[in-house]
């Protein structure tokens, strides 16, 4: 009887403190929303990766405070003071900068399109192939369709998540309809995640060496393959822009695992033979495409400088806000 009557009690002070820790968390969490969240919420809908729906949000990161804007689409919305015409622009991470450019609020397209209105689709990890499904999407909405819109093509990752093999929602374990409650809930959310993480062995620190070392080795194992994709990528373009009737500009960043970051070191050195080979995939495929984007502008980063200065906190976003910009052939030139 005794026993019975202490597991009965003990049961009920299991619960009592799940409420109660619930509560407290809920409390915090309301707290942490009046702020910020301490992570970008983003899920995945089986088709492409997207944002919270018409929110206006704050995220802290260890470089300081980014703050987001989005509409109906999830797409995020970077306001002008000068021009209401919106520029549709499609991407991952690097084009929806997820990071905070202190003292030089323009977002990097304002240096090709001048002090515009963007809409930007797109979250991290939204790969490649997400970004067209997530261009079909847009275009199959019943209000007016753009007539021109911008691809972001980052050379560090996009090649990669071209090829078969890469899974979205390997990458991307959230889905669209839990945003409502990591929006909601961040604290909670973030210890889930963590606990989730930890028991399932993907929790994983890479340092910035080792990262760039792991890309290129991975560059190299897999460079025919991401050949054949890419021109299956563009090809696939192709049909959308015939479809659709729309002109298309390509943003290509320069992928980060080019420059060395030498030990004891943080200043950064350009590798250009890595250079070289990414590029050539691009350039290669040009007589076949040449006439699929209007423009093509390549943001290169190529200047010796100190880690921090052009990298955010991960050393896989650039925030550095003066870009060499390479327009249309001439990013082929030396190639």
């Amino acid at each position: 009887m005794g026993f019975s009557l202490n597991v009965k009690l003990y049961k009920c002070l299991c619960v009592f403190i799940v409420i109660l820790s619930f509560s407290c968390l809920k409390s915090f969490d309301a707290k942490s929303r009046e702020n910020c969240l301490p992570f970008l919420p983003h899920g995945y809908n089986n088709f492409f990766v997207h944002l919270p729906k018409e929110k206006n949000f704050c995220v802290e990161t260890p470089d300081g405070k980014v703050f987001y804007s989005t509409n109906a689409n999830g797409a995020r919305i970077i306001h002008s003071v000068k021009s209401d015409l919106s520029i549709h622009a499609f991407g991952e991470s690097q084009l929806l900068e997820i990071f905070p450019v202190n003292n030089k609020p323009k977002h990097l397209l304002s240096y090709i399109y001048g002090d515009r209105k963007f809409l930007i689709h797109g979250a991290p990890n939204n790969g490649p192939n997400e970004t067209l499904a997530f261009i079909n999407y847009i275009m199959s909405e019943k209000n007016k369709p753009p007539e021109e819109i911008v691809i972001g093509l980052n050379l560090g990752f996009d090649l990669f998540r071209i090829i078969p093999g890469w899974k979205t929602a390997d990458r991307v374990p959230y889905e669209s309809n839990q945003i409502p409650f990591m929006m909601d809930y961040p604290k909670l959310f973030e210890i889930i995640n963590v606990s989730k993480a930890f028991f399932t062995k993907k929790l994983e620190i890479v340092s910035p060496i080792n990262q760039i070392k792991k890309s290129r080795s991975y560059f190299k194992q897999r460079k025919v393959d991401i050949i054949t994709y890419f021109n299956y990528w563009l090809e696939n373009i192709k049909k959308i822009k015939l479809k659709n009737n729309i002109n298309i500009d390509l943003i290509i960043y320069q992928p980060f695992w080019v420059y060395d970051i030498e030990h004891g070191s943080e200043t950064l050195v350009l590798d250009k033979y890595f250079e070289k080979e990414v590029l050539e995939i691009f350039c290669n495929a040009r007589n076949t495409y040449a006439n699929l984007f209007r423009n093509v502008f390549y943001f290169s980063f190529d200047k010796k400088m100190t880690a921090k200065e052009i990298f955010s906190f991960s050393y896989r976003h650039y925030k550095y806000r003066h870009p060499q910009i390479i327009k249309n052939n001439s990013i082929c030139e030396n190639s």
